[in-house]
């Protein structure tokens, strides 16, 4: 009998910002950094976000493909703990094994431009067109890891602009979770979970 593989994990909590996605990289970094290319292991992401900036959480994506590609034998898996929204999907996605939690939820949307009104007419045909490509990006993202059964899910919530609010029994079906578990109790879920239904009723 071998011995167990190592594990090692990465709490997404809050929104994904310049100080989150540090966070995430260094111990991507540090995790590299104590691990050696043929060796076995799992790294567990634990994610609850909101989302947050499509160009903090490319950086926790390119860090996390590096270390799919010097530690090939490394089994990433993501875990939604609570709401998963916005980029934070992105990151969920990236999972060789997926899992969600009974009570979690999933925000899936075109990501979309919010700047000050000061800018420039050039700069918004920039920022415009780098979100078309980080939107092809997602849908390219979404038919890889998903399927094109979720692809084709998400095609017909976006055209009418809003966003595919994603039980996990629907998840797992279209592919974005592999398994759904049992929740755990606890007052912080319950609260999550009520002032998600407040800004999305009918749900």
């Amino acid at each position: 009998m071998g011995s167990k593989p190592k594990r090692a994990r990465i709490t997404i909590i809050v929104d994904i910002d310049a100080s989150m996605a540090k966070d995430a990289c260094s111990a991507i970094i540090d995790i590299v950094q104590k691990t050696h290319r043929d060796e076995f292991f799992k790294v567990q992401i634990d994610i609850s976000s909101e989302g947050g900036s499509i160009n903090h959480g490319a950086a926790i994506l390119g860090f996390l493909n590096q270390l799919k590609a010097q530690r090939p034998k490394c089994k990433i898996i993501t875990v939604a703990t609570g709401h998963v929204c916005s980029e934070a999907v992105r990151t969920f996605l990236v999972g060789d094994y997926r899992i969600a939690y009974e009570h979690s939820l999933f925000v899936i949307h075109d990501g979309y431009f919010e700047g000050p009104q000061s800018v420039t007419t050039e700069s918004v045909k920039y920022y415009h067109a780098r979100i078309n490509i980080d939107n092809d990006q997602l849908r390219h993202i979404i038919k890889l890891r998903c399927g094109q059964q979720a692809l084709d899910m998400y095609e017909q919530v976006r055209v009418s602009r809003q966003d595919w609010v994603v039980k996990p029994g629907l998840a797992r079906m279209a592919g974005i979770c592999h398994r759904v578990v049992p929740s755990f109790k606890g007052d912080h879920y319950a609260r999550r979970q009520q002032e998600f239904r407040d800004l999305h009723p009918g749900y």
